[in-house]
């Protein structure tokens, strides 16, 4: 919205994680565990409670481990990309920039 008088009709964002990581990530996705809404009281297994948001019970049980402790300097490398594509003086034109810092 920033842009849009500049002629930006889309703008989209990726972020790249490790493939464990991910994959962990999306499995809890896939359960169901990061749903917000509330579960219908026929599914907290015949109790009369409703109003179970799955979410909050991932983040009650993530709050049991104790916080995580470093161990060294962390090694940290990132890349940040930017592709802009559209027209310049009549022509179809795509720039591309990378930043890359890392320490």
């Amino acid at each position: 919205m920033s842009f849009g008088d500049r002629g930006i009709r889309e703008v989209t964002f990726r972020q790249g994680f490790d493939t464990e990581f991910r994959d962990r990530l999306s499995f809890l996705v896939q359960l169901g565990l990061a749903e917000t809404t509330a579960l219908a009281s026929s599914l907290s297994r015949g109790s009369n409670r409703s109003g179970i948001v799955p979410r909050d019970v991932l983040l009650a049980l993530v709050g049991r481990f104790p916080p995580p402790v470093p161990i060294g300097k962390p090694h940290r490398y990132e890349m940040l990309r930017t592709v802009v594509g559209g027209t310049h003086r009549g022509r179809r034109v795509t720039v591309t920039a990378d930043c890359h810092a890392g320490t």
